[in-house]
């Protein structure tokens, strides 16, 4: 079996980016959220309970099951804007990849980044998917590129094969499956072109870009970038492991992941896809993660992803719901399920959103109170202690 550790050249020329660009309110900035602070401070203690003063009155707020509310994770809740028209290319191949652009428009200092990968395969399109994440993330003070990951020419398969040094007798797809590295390379490029944004940014809106600190988040096929970049090995064709991590990410969100027997993971007598990552992960998923059209990928498959992890100080967190199969499904860890009827699937979205946004927090902006927040039992608490597991290793 080949392995490689892909050495890729930096795309530092970026005359193919157009910034055709479009700017549209995706909510109505007078009628933003602003947090509002009594005349008292909030002060958090290590049991959990929140006190506030108040004119010398202390009222106590608890976070638990009846107050389920007090254990969501503070936010500033900024309104987002929404630019789109921004197409990314690779330097070296003819790849480009469109986008969408969600950010904060009332933020100030250097904001941190998460590049955003869709569900599916490669889509011409994709970029118009994960709204919800992108708003939920632009509320907490993050520009967020939602970037498609382009269809790959079939006629360009046989160039592909060579490149990476797949045998001819396995170069046809499925057998070959191009994705495995072509969404990595997509963020890659993304991360390259962040000085160029940065500076537009700069000249056209007054906001500033960190390009420093950069997360990776993905749900089901979109997954696979934040585990890949993040130093997990996958075959991309029977006889051909690559691995492709990327330094310069911070930190990942994995939700709904494959795992070992799909989408190039492994777990065999040569060690797991995941025993090489070197990045903080939070993974997310559940008993009601399946789908019919999937029926083989399991949920206790999907959660290998997490088990096979090394263990990194308690950095990595898995967020798993026990809620059976047809309370939800696999849209719920893309938020489908955040406006539901149903308490149970709306208090885990939650619990999700607050737990990604305490993660980003502590890992891209060294955030003391977003490690505290993760290593308490409120994220458990809020998806309801009988309906999730809340893990760390």
């Amino acid at each position: 079996m080949k392995k490689y550790s892909i050495l890729l050249p930096l795309f530092c020329s970026f005359g193919s980016l157009w910034l055709a660009c479009s700017e549209k309110m995706s909510s109505d900035t007078d009628t933003a959220i602003e947090m509002i602070e009594d005349s008292g401070d909030i002060v958090e203690e290590d049991s959990g309970d929140i006190t506030e003063e108040d004119s010398g009155d202390i009222v106590e707020t608890v976070c638990s099951d009846e107050e389920y509310e007090e254990c969501i994770y503070p936010s500033p809740d900024y309104s987002p804007i929404e630019y789109d028209g921004y197409v990314f290319s690779h330097d070296n191949i003819p790849r480009t990849m469109a986008s969408v652009i969600r950010y904060p428009s009332d933020a100030t200092g250097a904001l941190p980044i998460v590049i955003v990968s869709h569900g599916g395969s490669l889509n011409d399109s994709g970029h118009t998917l994960m709204k919800e994440w992108g708003e939920q993330l632009a509320m907490h003070g993050y520009v967020v590129i939602h970037v498609a990951h382009s269809t790959f020419p079939e006629e360009n398969l046989a160039q592909f094969c060579t490149v990476y040094e797949i045998p001819m007798e396995e170069c046809s797809l499925p057998t070959t499956n191009p994705s495995v590295v072509l969404k990595s390379l997509d963020a890659k490029v993304v991360m390259d072109t962040l000085p160029t944004l940065a500076t537009w940014f700069a000249d056209n809106t007054s906001i500033t870009l960190d390009v420093d600190k950069v997360g990776s988040l993905g749900w089901s096929g979109g997954s696979q970038v934040p585990t890949t970049l993040s130093g997990a090995k996958r075959h991309v064709s029977p006889s051909v492991v690559v691995s492709i991590p990327d330094e310069r990410l911070g930190a990942g969100v994995v939700l709904s992941p494959q795992g070992p027997g799909f989408s190039g993971y492994f777990d065999d007598e040569t060690g797991t896809s995941m025993e090489s990552v070197v990045r903080p992960l939070l993974i997310a998923t559940g008993e009601n993660d399946w789908k019919e059209g999937n029926p083989e990928l399991l949920p206790a498959i999907r959660a290998q992803t997490y088990e096979n992890l090394p263990s990194f100080d308690n950095h990595h967190r898995f967020l798993y719901s026990l809620l059976p199969i047809g309370t939800g499904g696999h849209g719920t860890y893309s938020l489908g399920d955040l406006e539901s009827g149903d308490s149970t699937l709306v208090r885990y979205s939650l619990s999700l959103i607050s737990a990604v946004r305490a993660h980003f927090d502590a890992h891209l902006q060294e955030s003391e109170s977003a490690t505290q927040y993760l290593n308490s039992e409120k994220p458990l608490v809020l998806a309801g202690q009988d309906l999730a597991t809340w893990s760390k290793k």
